[in-house]
């Protein structure tokens, strides 16, 4: 699609109101393209899942790593525009698993290799999460346990009830006995049954 195909489905999901689902992985999406994406999120008061993975890290014909165009820039835009919305319950912009690919994907003589976690797109959608009524309840941002500030996840595990999925299952994040509280409570909603009044539930 590249980014005027991204831009034209953008603009229609803007003012849509019954697509609940939007999945446009290997579509090449560059930062131009998250600016049509974070526009779109803004807007949309109805979309619960997007999916835009597999745009920037992928295999060509040739077995090797694709370059990526998606970059921090591109990757925060989207993140501020979850500030907006509260209607998007499962976003994944990069898919933890990619993370695990070894050789012979990876060509060495190309210098080409798969992007370590950015921390500044980590705190922008930790800080976008926190300071919003949103209805996130998984994300897939990368291999969010290479985040330098992971511990601070817990916070936004806190403040965001409906968060329960980081994107990794990984032993790490299971050794993280506050997250893993904190993703339980979400999880099974205990705080709203809890105000509710609902003992039985």
């Amino acid at each position: 699609l590249h980014t005027p195909g991204i831009g034209n489905i953008c603009k229609f999901m803007s003012s849509n109101k019954t697509i609940v689902r939007l999945i446009m992985w290997g579509n090449n999406i560059n930062d131009d393209g998250a600016v049509h994406i974070s526009d779109m999120l803004k807007q949309n008061d109805t979309l619960k899942e997007l999916v835009i993975f597999n745009n920037h890290i992928g295999i060509d014909n040739n077995g090797l790593i694709k370059a990526d165009p998606l970059t921090t820039k591109g990757k925060v835009c989207i993140a501020d525009a979850l500030r907006y919305n509260s209607t998007l319950q499962m976003i994944a912009i990069d898919c933890p698993r990619l993370h695990y690919y070894k050789p012979p994907y990876l060509d060495p003589s190309l210098g080409l290799a798969l992007p370590r976690f950015d921390p500044e797109v980590g705190k922008a959608f930790r800080t976008a999460l926190e300071e919003s009524k949103t209805a996130i309840e998984s994300i897939q941002i990368g291999d969010i346990v290479d985040d330098p500030n992971f511990n601070q996840w817990e916070t936004t595990l806190q403040k965001c009830e409906s968060l329960h999925s980081l994107g990794s299952e990984c032993n790490a994040v299971r050794a993280n006995r506050k997250v893993m509280r904190w993703r339980a409570i979400n999880a099974l909603k205990c705080r709203q049954v809890t105000r509710k009044g609902n003992v039985d539930e």
